[in-house]
């Protein structure tokens, strides 16, 4: 941390303490026309009180005396005549001495050495009640300046202590250490002496010792002096310790909108997160017809007889009790014979009534600067006269007029429910105090919000920046800058959110989907809207499978973003898997006697999931041995990601009775590439001449004839006419036939 010092007694001099004594400067200079030399005296003290100008020494060479007017000034302007136009040709004041009592300079010859009173008058007279602190100007002119000139050699000015002094150090200001609320500040001990020059001990008699930390504020330090005869005396100087940390702005951006009337306002505590409601005073307002009697006529008597003193104080600020104000305080002065005869209460603008002190005191007298406050000792704790601070009988201020609207007449009733005494209700006023919004600098400093605007209109539709200042009256400001949007009441119609699927047996993942446009009314402002989509596909549209967002923008006739609206389309994949699946189906046995099933949903596709990922199951599965002869029932189910499903029921006959002749050209007829995209070929390793090549869908149409008769061994077949699917080729020769299963992808 840094050390702030204050040499207190840098340019002061004491001569046995009882005399400050001072040094011009500068000195040495030339007097051609003028000169002037300041004495700068750092202790208070005042003239006449506690300080006499005991003396001003001064020492000047010159060729002509009389060309001189010697002038003293004191700070506040103050003027003294020493010396003007004495001494004729003579030169110098040499070691010359003004004081009072002596002979005036006026009796005196050049040079002048000696102790002259000034020419003027007497120092006492001239700076009666004038403080000593400041700088005291010794001004020399030359009325005569063609052939003599001279130096001013010294100028000295003397006081005398005339009672007890403790002299303390000028005010100290410092700012805070760095990362610290507050600053180490060090200062020297005043002197402290007696009238007669004799040194005394001061003693710190408040605020911190020299070294410590002082805090952010201001804290005085005092100090005690006391003589041999029991006299004391104090001085007290001001350490003051600046806050330098910024304060903390956390600014947000929000949406406000116009009421019907196209008007709007914003708070500080709508744009700031990190702000605190502190509680500000404001001005007292006082009630009105004071002084008034008590009772207001008579004596009094139970309950209330000769009617109730009132005094209303009327308020004119508006707003909510708990939410914008909050009751500070009543205050009241009333004089009277007999308190515990007295009921007084506080009645609100809209009658509620706090009871704030029934029957207390006694046979006492007086309630006199009483302040009702919360949070202070119940009235019933005090004693006649009540001076001081109570809360009210009936309870808080808070609780009891929560919600209350503050603007209107606020009573003060008071009766005396006893005869035989009487008095004045000479005073009442009633306290407010807001709940300001306050951000911290981290030092429990607190600094006041202001806003350079708050209040819109239909001129401001759109974005509109505020400036928010924090201000913690210690030169450290902050500001941000939060954007208030705002939109006028608005009638926006569309569509509701949309849910529909891609529909049964569609091959795209996706739908068409069309819909209502958007509308918009505006209430309060007159302005055309202009509305557009900012998101999404648009009507129409085709959407995929999943949620998509439409969002539309509005905007004013100025370009400004006012409003918008949106909705979701959610399409879901409701179209289910597609595969060959035959309605029965034969086949021949292998060599030996048995037919492996094999996988009937390979060609199985979908419009969302990938082949991939489908999960097909089928019983048997693939892979089971059947025997010749065998009629299996085979069912195949294919699921996509979306849980859609379908299932193929057939059945597989295997048989063998379909001939040698076929039996031998199976074996000598094969196809590839098998699955094909396009073209396949047809291979034949035996002697049989073929003829023809059928081919048919699943459900037996026959989809193509191919001529085989002058067929060598492989012939290409072009399927590219056929959509992906199963499909079987039946190959033929005179005496014989066999069936192949072509999947085409």
């Amino acid at each position: 941390m840094k050390k702030i010092t204050l040499l207190t007694f840098l340019l002061l001099s004491y001569v046995g303490f009882a005399q400050i004594s001072e040094t011009g400067t500068p000195l040495g200079q030339a007097i051609v026309t003028s000169a002037s030399s300041v004495a700068t005296v750092e202790p208070s003290g005042t003239i006449g009180t506690n300080f006499d100008l005991s003396s001003v020494e001064i020492d000047i060479n010159h060729t002509f005396d009389g060309d001189l007017n010697i002038t003293l000034v004191a700070p506040s302007g103050a003027t003294l005549d020493l010396s003007s136009g004495n001494g004729g040709a003579g030169d110098g004041y040499l070691g010359t001495v003004f004081e009072d009592g002596s002979p005036s300079i006026t009796t005196g010859t050049a040079p002048f050495t000696g102790s002259f009173q000034p020419e003027g008058g007497t120092f006492a007279a001239a700076f009666a009640g004038e403080p000593i602190q400041g700088d005291w100007t010794l001004q020399i002119n030359d009325t005569f300046t063609a052939g003599d000139d001279g130096v001013l050699n010294d100028y000295v000015i003397n006081f005398d202590s005339t009672v007890l002094q403790v002299i303390c150090p000028a005010d100290i200001t410092v700012d805070s250490d760095a990362g610290a609320c507050g600053a180490v500040v060090t200062f020297d001990t005043p002197f402290a002496a007696d009238a007669m020059g004799n040194e005394l001990t001061a003693t710190q008699t408040m605020g911190l010792a020299s070294g410590s930390e002082f805090p952010v504020g201001t804290t005085v330090v005092e100090y005690t002096a006391t003589d041999g005869g029991g006299t004391s005396t104090t001085c007290s100087f001001n350490v003051t310790v600046n806050e330098v940390s910024m304060p903390v702005l956390v600014c947000q951006d929000i949406t406000v909108e116009l009421d019907a009337m196209g008007m709007a306002s914003v708070t500080a505590a709508d744009l700031i997160t990190n702000g605190t409601f502190q509680p500000t005073a404001l001005p007292p307002v006082s009630g009105a017809g004071l002084p008034a009697s008590i009772p207001v006529t008579g004596t009094g008597g139970f309950p209330c007889v000769g009617g109730p003193t009132e005094s209303i104080a009327t308020v004119t600020e508006t707003g909510l009790i708990g939410t914008d104000y909050e009751i500070d305080n009543v205050e009241i002065s009333l004089n009277h014979t007999f308190d515990g005869d007295l009921e007084i209460s506080l009645v609100s603008p809209s009658g509620t009534s706090l009871d704030l002190s029934s029957d207390n005191g006694g046979a006492g007298n007086d309630f006199i600067n009483t302040v009702f406050q919360d949070g202070a000792p119940s009235v019933t704790t005090g004693s006649a006269p009540f001076t001081g601070t109570f809360q009210p009988e009936g309870g808080t201020f808070a609780s009891t007029f929560a919600g209350e609207e503050v603007n209107g007449d606020w009573t003060l009733s008071i009766c005396d429910d006893a005869g035989g005494d009487t008095g004045t209700l000479t005073d009442f006023s009633i306290t407010l105090a807001t709940n300001a919004l306050v951000v911290s600098t981290g030092c429990d400093v607190t600094s006041l919000i202001t806003l350079d605007v708050s209040s819109f209109d239909c001129d401001d539709l759109g974005a509109n920046t505020v400036t928010i200042t924090a201000d913690d009256g210690m030169g450290n400001i902050a500001t941000c800058t939060p954007t208030v949007t705002i939109t006028p009441i608005l009638d926006t119609q569309g569509p509701v959110d949309i849910f529909t699927g891609t529909g049964p047996g569609d091959g795209n993942c996706s739908t068409v989907v069309n819909y209502d446009p958007v509308t918009s009314s505006v209430t309060g402002c007159t302005t055309v809207l202009d509305i557009v989509q900012t998101g999404g596909l648009g009507s129409g549209s085709m959407f995929p499978v999943g949620t998509t967002t439409e969002e539309y923008t509005i905007f004013d006739d100025n370009g400004n973003n006012i409003g918008s609206y949106s909705f979701d389309v959610t399409i879901t994949d409701s179209s289910d898997p597609v595969f060959d699946c035959p309605s029965s189906l034969a086949v021949s046995p292998d060599d030996t006697g048995n037919y492996t099933i094999i996988d009937f949903a390979a060609d199985a596709t979908d419009n969302c999931t990938a082949s991939a990922d489908l999960v097909i199951t089928q019983d048997p599965a693939v892979g089971t041995v059947v025997a010749d002869g065998s009629v299996t029932a085979v069912t195949v189910t294919v699921t996509d990601a979306a849980g859609n499903t379908t299932t193929c029921e057939f059945d597989l006959t295997v048989d063998a009775t379909l001939g040698v002749n076929d039996v031998a050209l199976d074996r000598a007829i094969s196809m590839y590439p098998n699955p094909t995209n396009g073209q396949i070929t047809l291979r034949n390793v035996g002697v049989a001449e073929l003829t023809e090549v059928t081919i048919s869908d699943i459900n037996g149409r026959i989809v193509a004839t191919v001529d085989l008769t002058d067929m060598n061994t492989e012939r290409q077949i072009s399927l590219d006419n056929l959509a992906a699917g199963v499909y079987f080729a039946k190959i033929s020769s005179e005496n014989a036939s066999t069936v192949k299963r072509i999947i085409k992808k």
